[in-house]
């Protein structure tokens, strides 16, 4: 297991109680497994850990980790999209992008799962399949701009 799991856990238990850092309960490794059969891809390792060992949903930024019956919605949660690979490259800069008018409320975009809801249209999803997997990336569900990676090289350096 990562050392990072456990600075997380010592780093949410000695936030004050205003902080309100709860967590959901820990997912089963059945249950992480039985998401990956149902999409057709695999969790990378340190989000995994993450959701096996901390929690899912609950205390992170803005307004929270999205819990796992919220990561995949619409058309990204059909037909093994999540099998698909994120369409984007991380550190590419993204020269044109539609801006408006793909609706929705919760992005629907392949090999990647919402992790954040940001509020209006904002998420931040992590990439499970693709050039970025591991990696988190900013994207607006209705195209008001391009999505952009975060520096982090993956999960438990994110949060």
């Amino acid at each position: 297991m990562d050392d990072r799991i456990a600075r997380i856990q010592v780093k949410l238990a000695a936030l004050p109680p205003a902080e309100k850092a709860v967590l959901g309960p820990v997912l089963t490794e059945q249950q992480v497994s039985d998401f990956e059969e149902l999409h057709g891809t695999r969790m990378p390792e340190e989000f995994r850990q993450f959701v096996t060992h901390i929690g899912h949903g609950g205390y992170g930024p803005t307004y929270g980790l999205l819990p796992m019956e919220r990561w995949v919605s619409g058309d990204a949660g059909v037909n093994g999209k999540l099998a698909e690979p994120f369409p984007f490259v991380p550190d590419v800069y993204i020269a044109a992008w539609p801006a408006g008018g793909h609706g929705g409320v919760t992005p629907a975009f392949s090999g990647a799962i919402a992790v954040v809801y940001r509020g209006c249209s904002d998420f931040t999803l992590l990439v499970v399949t693709g050039s970025g997997r591991g990696r988190l990336v900013e994207v607006n569900a209705e195209g008001f701009f391009a999505p952009h990676f975060h520096t982090d090289p993956d999960f438990l350096a994110w949060y």
